[in-house]
């Protein structure tokens, strides 16, 4: 890659690698006298052309904004939220497409965010909020239908994590009032065959497995101590 290759003078706010190593997307704002208020939209990079460049996805008709791209483990499609005046919803794109319009998904949650996938080629994941005010994964088994919640009721989702190639899933429950600690709870991608431990510290996200699938890392802060740095906890002998 050369210098001229890179995205200059703004900001990347969000961006995602294909397991291939093929593809690169970066979300950025957009600067415009014409749109004050910056949408934020994603472009992508084959590096596997003679001269590689950077591409805009195609948001889709009157999309203002494409933004949090996270590129399925089949290093193909990728997910992205987008963003206008009378539209907040979900989409599934082709990166080596960038041209096409994405497929809008059904039946997306309340207040949804983090979006990941789940096993090979890759089922769409986000969390979002239920009826009764909890916030659960939600997963797309068809693009085609809606998406159903994966976590059980009443137990809140603070981050999580797919293992795409051991089918694996970790997820970190908000803390409660009547506990002393976050839980850790890791299972099938199904969310079956499970079991749970307390955390030390106090988590404040980015749940990432390792890619032998035995260990899992995220950062957190010493337990009572909210104002000092973020710091890698690892949890081994998954």
């Amino acid at each position: 890659m050369q210098i001229d290759d890179v995205v200059h003078y703004v900001p990347i706010v969000g961006s995602s690698l294909s397991t291939d190593g093929r593809f690169v997307v970066v979300a950025t704002p957009v600067y415009s006298e014409d749109q004050p208020l910056r949408p934020v939209l994603s472009r992508v990079m084959d590096l596997e052309q003679e001269k590689p460049g950077w591409v805009f996805l195609n948001p889709g008709t009157g999309v203002e904004s494409l933004y949090n791209p996270a590129i399925a483990p089949d290093s193909r499609r990728f997910a992205a939220f987008r963003y206008s005046n009378a539209l907040l919803d979900m989409a599934i794109g082709r990166l080596d497409t960038p041209e096409d319009s994405p497929l809008p998904l059904e039946g997306i949650p309340v207040d949804p965010s983090a979006i990941k996938w789940r096993g090979l080629p890759g089922e769409v994941c986000c969390l979002g909020t239920d009826a009764e005010g909890t916030r659960r994964i939600w997963v797309w088994e068809d693009s085609q239908t809606v998406s159903i919640p994966l976590t059980p009721e009443g137990r809140g989702v603070f981050d999580y994590s797919f293992s795409c190639t051991h089918g694996t899933l970790a997820w970190i429950e908000q803390k409660r009032q009547d506990t002393h600690s976050a839980f850790l709870h890791v299972s099938d991608d199904q969310g079956e065959s499970g079991f749970s431990l307390a955390l030390e510290g106090t988590p404040v996200g980015f749940l990432a497995w390792s890619s032998d699938g035995d260990k899992l890392a995220y950062m957190g802060r010493p337990e009572g101590n909210r104002l000092s740095r973020s710091e890698v906890w690892v949890v081994s002998g998954l």
